[in-house]
């Protein structure tokens, strides 16, 4: 954490190259429904009901005249679909999202509903603004928490953690020995 590597890829270069303009756009998006809202950038949240649970989400979101003004925003800007527009890269069924309608919504079943959902109570928010920004355009779906899928994840996240703080008490146990 103190000196960390640069993990680039083309993937991560093409998120870097557009994520502001897909700001910009769902901005634009919000303002044309007549739903302003300001995005704040956000880094590392640490969660304070659960600590060893953190996240780095992509904005902070205030949405004007909300009943639920604090949300958040979470951007996909893939790559593999940059020339299509979000509803046609719905056509791929590997996609992270399904055409519903003539919408372009998030499937339950992936891992990024999972992290918006852990996001969310992470965070605080009430909702997260789901954006998918291609070349071709962008969708914009609002999730609501869904305290099911958080019950499901956070069993097995607390499982997880319990088993990970379990591997680095015996790593530190035998460091102590190596160094006595």
């Amino acid at each position: 954490m103190m000196h960390p590597k640069e993990f680039t890829s083309r993937h991560i270069a093409h998120r870097r190259k557009y994520e502001k303009t897909a700001f910009l756009e769902y901005q634009k998006f919000m303002n044309g429904r007549k739903t302003p809202v300001a995005v704040l950038k956000c880094g590392l949240v640490i969660s304070k009901d659960i600590p060893i649970f953190a996240a780095t989400t992509d904005g902070k979101v205030i949405g004007f005249g909300c009943s639920q003004p604090f949300g958040k925003l979470e951007v996909k800007c893939p790559s593999k679909k940059s020339s299509v527009t979000p509803l046609d890269a719905c056509a791929d069924p590997k996609f992270f999202c399904e055409r519903v309608g003539d919408q372009c919504c998030l499937k339950t079943n992936h891992e990024y509903y999972a992290q918006v959902q852990g996001q969310m109570v992470i965070t605080g928010a009430a909702w997260c603004d789901f954006a998918v920004y291609t070349l071709k355009g962008m969708s914009m779906q609002r999730t609501k928490f869904d305290q099911q899928c958080w019950d499901n994840m956070s069993d097995h996240l607390k499982a997880f953690s319990n088993i990970l703080f379990l591997l680095l008490s015996q790593s530190e146990s035998v460091n102590k020995m190596r160094l006595d």
